[in-house]
């Protein structure tokens, strides 16, 4: 499969206070990797720890995945809250203002379509990169991480839903968001290179 990737720039009404880069993709498409090799290998960029009150995946450590909470961490600070959102399985992820806020650093988090707005209303500029990758690929890299049928089936679901809210957000002339989608056969490796790149530009 040729390597596509599809920019689109709109224009922006105010000077934005940040920059944030969000990413979004489907289960297994490697969005997590991409944003390590960003966090770990350029400067400049740093990477955010949302909130959830699901359980760890295996392999997952707290404070450095995911901060991993109750729902009553949620209630008692839902005005400090930037973006929470519920996933289709039930459970709550959220990113607090406050640690969106450094000046020497861009922020760079895993995002859902419908956060993204969350953002923009506090006048952030937002890259939203999508990953786009294949079922059959998707289906293994899930197998691989120990995912079961049922939650395979869910996320399958879920990932076509997101796919369609990807692209009626990419075709809103929104004031402060910039788009870019990459196929699953460019390497994270890259996949940084040409966000990191994109940065240097704007």
């Amino acid at each position: 499969m040729e390597t596509q990737e599809r920019l689109s720039r709109f224009g922006h009404e105010a000077e934005p206070k940040q920059l944030l880069i969000a990413f979004g993709g489907e289960s297994g498409s490697g969005k997590t990797t991409v944003i390590d090799t960003l966090s770990t290998n350029y400067e400049g960029f740093k990477k955010l720890i949302s909130y959830t009150t699901r359980s760890p995946r295996a392999g997952e450590k707290n404070g450095e995945d995911y901060y991993f909470v109750d729902e009553s961490f949620f209630e008692e600070n839902s005005e400090n809250f930037l973006q929470t959102y519920r996933s289709s399985d039930g459970y709550l992820y959220g990113v607090l203002e406050e640690d969106c806020g450094a000046a020497d650093s861009i922020p760079i988090s895993t995002m859902v379509p419908s956060g993204v707005h969350s953002f923009l209303e506090n006048n952030y500029q937002v890259l939203y990169v999508y990953i786009e990758v294949s079922e059959e690929t998707k289906i293994q890299r899930m197998k691989d991480r120990g995912d079961s049928d049922e939650e395979i089936k869910i996320r399958l679901e879920r990932d076509r839903k997101m796919r369609n809210e990807v692209e009626n957000l990419r075709k809103q002339n929104v004031s402060g968001l910039d788009h870019i989608i990459l196929t699953e056969d460019t390497a994270p490796g890259e996949r940084a290179k040409k966000i990191y790149e994109w940065c240097l530009g704007r």
